[in-house]
């Protein structure tokens, strides 16, 4: 089981308690009442004579806080710096740090590599209509759809270059983020299919 996180006081709040233990006109609960700091903590803090924090056991995080979220800031400021490898990302950033350890540190902030979604190349006036439309017809029943025929029409390359597939870095809850879908544009250098669904 993993250890119970506990609330971390600053030095200003401990440094607090010390003085007030120190000028001999407080007991324990008094300071406590003061400082809103329980007693069994302002105890240990008189026991122990120092401000200072405890040394804390284990290997020391490579990467704090405040350069994870630097880091996720840099990741998060456009559609191109979505889209960069960890390689890169260290090298610009200066970090010290192995690929393992920046991709772990990652993920405890929720940002995981994905596989770009794509979507049609939509001129605003054309978005609207789509989403007028959805919103008019959505809530009629299945049966109703059934009666219907849909029809498409594609363009597909038999030969040429292997279309790679993107990756970008984003959380669960972005997976529609402007920055994080690439735009296909209408192809008609290919063949032709014409369809027809229900």
């Amino acid at each position: 089981m993993p250890p119970i996180k506990t609330h971390e006081w600053s030095l200003a709040e401990r440094g607090k308690v010390l003085g007030l233990w120190e000028g001999k006109r407080h007991s324990l609960s008094e300071i406590t009442n003061i400082t809103n700091i329980p007693k069994t903590t302002v105890y240990d803090i008189k026991t122990r004579g120092t401000s200072e924090t405890k040394p804390r056991p284990g290997r020391p995080k490579l990467l704090d806080e405040t350069t994870l979220r630097q880091i996720v800031r840099h990741i998060k400021t456009d559609k191109k710096t979505r889209r960069q490898s960890l390689t890169v990302i260290i090298n610009l950033l200066n970090l010290k740090v192995s690929f393992r350890t920046l991709h772990h540190a990652l993920h405890s902030h929720g940002l995981h590599f994905h596989v770009v979604r794509r979507c049609p190349l939509l001129k605003k006036v054309d978005m609207k209509r789509r989403l007028e439309f959805a919103k008019r017809w959505v809530h009629l029943p299945v049966e109703f759809w059934k009666r219907h025929i849909w029809t498409n029409e594609m363009s597909i390359k038999l030969y040429g270059t292997r279309q790679t597939q993107d990756l970008v870095w984003r959380t669960a809850d972005e997976e529609f983020h402007k920055d994080c879908i690439d735009h296909q544009k209408r192809q008609t250098n290919g063949v032709m299919f014409w369809g027809a669904f229900r």
